[in-house]
């Protein structure tokens, strides 16, 4: 029992650590994004020997369902606040289905996604600007070619 209470506090230690490396938007903290996705598809792999097959596999199958659903609602709100002009095509949208298949086996990584996006659509300034036309943080300029290293070194 105390086994179990270890490995799932771990496993909810790196998932909160990978959240907050996705936040960062210098390449040294972001690589420990990767590595909490590996630590934590590593302790799914370890937790049956510790919890159980039936407890590692119910934790694991709830965790994939609720970051299914949290990158659905994110793109269902991410598309009612950025429609698409007229005449564009819309790409046709993956069922809950498929998502949930995919998070089956990749869930860490949808929450990770799933966080950082919707973190961006709430204050874009606050991960610096990733696209051209975006304003840099901290400037005031606009990221001619999406780099903000070069854009904020600008003279004001």
């Amino acid at each position: 029992m105390t086994g179990t209470i270890i490995l799932y506090s771990l496993l909810g230690a790196t998932i909160l650590a990978g959240c907050l490396a996705s936040l960062s938007i210098r390449p040294e903290l972001r690589g420990w994004r990767n590595l909490a996705i590996l630590a934590s598809l590593l302790l799914g792999v370890i937790s049956p020997f510790v919890a159980g097959w039936l407890t590692a596999l119910i934790v694991w199958s709830a965790c994939a369902l609720v970051a299914a659903v949290a990158y659905h609602v994110y793109e269902v709100w991410a598309a009612c606040r950025h429609p698409l002009e007229d005449g564009a095509d819309a790409e046709p949208d993956q069922s809950i289905a498929v998502t949930f298949l995919h998070a089956l086996f990749l869930w860490p990584l949808l929450v990770f996604d799933t966080f950082e996006n919707t973190c961006a659509e709430l204050s874009p300034a606050m991960l610096g600007a990733s696209e051209p036309g975006e304003v840099v943080r901290g400037t005031g300029e606009f990221a001619a070619d999406g780099d903000e290293r070069e854009a904020s070194s600008r003279p004001e």
